[in-house]
């Protein structure tokens, strides 16, 4: 049973999940919600963004952007905004999946597990580049079931485990992602995937999104408690005013 508990408002949590459900019967707008605007990312709206991110990639990963197309199956539900950047007609959310990709790409996992999948989005952007591997989503009871429908209809066919963050199966996978999430929980939770999920893990890729202090500290020292080698690196391109960071995990000691 999850221990543990959300740093987010609350107020807000619930508006993202009433969100959720009713996405669950009608894709046709969810992602212009006030609900996932707060708890996805405001600045996921802007073309600034959109342009960051494409300028990044198309310097350092254009084999990611030269397949664009196979991406932009994430803009098809939920009306997102959409930019055209350099004859490229994709929204900042989907161009942000990829730049996620391109930071864990060169571990070319066969198996990922998502702490907070959220609708689906990274999941699916990175099992278009691998086919062949299998994704585990974990969440909530209401985002898991909206991203079981979404990934239903955008990626058919595709190796997907879903878990409710009460009823996990521990596993061994070759790579976990926590995209502005796990840094979001308190001790408890943050303990809780160590054991559960993160210790099972050859290889972690963790955005975080709360400022230097005691919890990014303490997220940080069972990081290390686990893997040999924890590079942090500050978040580029920057998606807002926040001094966000992304933590690269290696050499996991206890599969050992």
């Amino acid at each position: 049973m999850f221990e543990g508990s959300w740093t987010i408002n609350k107020d807000s949590m619930n508006v993202y999940l009433d969100e959720c459900v009713s996405a669950r019967e009608n894709l046709a707008n969810f992602k212009r919600g006030k609900g996932f605007s707060k708890i996805v990312g405001n600045d996921l709206r802007r073309e600034s963004v959109a342009r960051s991110f494409m300028n990044y990639l198309r310097v350092n990963f254009p084999e990611l952007i030269s397949r664009a197309d196979l991406f932009k199956a994430n803009d098809i539900y939920g009306a997102p905004y959409i930019y055209s950047l350099y004859g490229v007609d994709i929204s900042p959310g989907t161009l942000r999946y990829m730049k996620v990709l391109s930071d864990i790409i060169h571990f070319e996992p066969q198996s990922v597990v998502e702490i907070g999948s959220g609708y689906g989005g990274q999941a699916l952007v990175i099992t278009k580049w691998f086919e062949d591997a299998q994704y585990t989503l974990i969440d909530l009871q209401e985002p898991l079931s909206l991203a079981k429908h979404y990934l239903d209809q955008t990626c058919p066919g595709g190796n997907f485990v879903y878990f409710s963050t009460d009823d996990i199966e521990v596993r061994n996978y070759d790579l976990v992602i926590s995209d502005y999430c796990l840094s979001e929980f308190d001790e408890k939770g943050v303990d809780f995937y160590i054991d559960h999920v993160i210790k099972h893990c050859k290889y972690g890729y963790f955005s975080v999104n709360v400022p230097e202090g005691e919890r990014r500290n303490y997220l940080l020292t069972r990081l290390r408690e686990v893997f040999d080698e924890v590079k942090v690196a500050d978040e580029y391109p920057k998606t807002s005013h926040h001094p966000n960071i992304a933590i690269t995990c290696s050499g996991n000691r206890v599969l050992r």
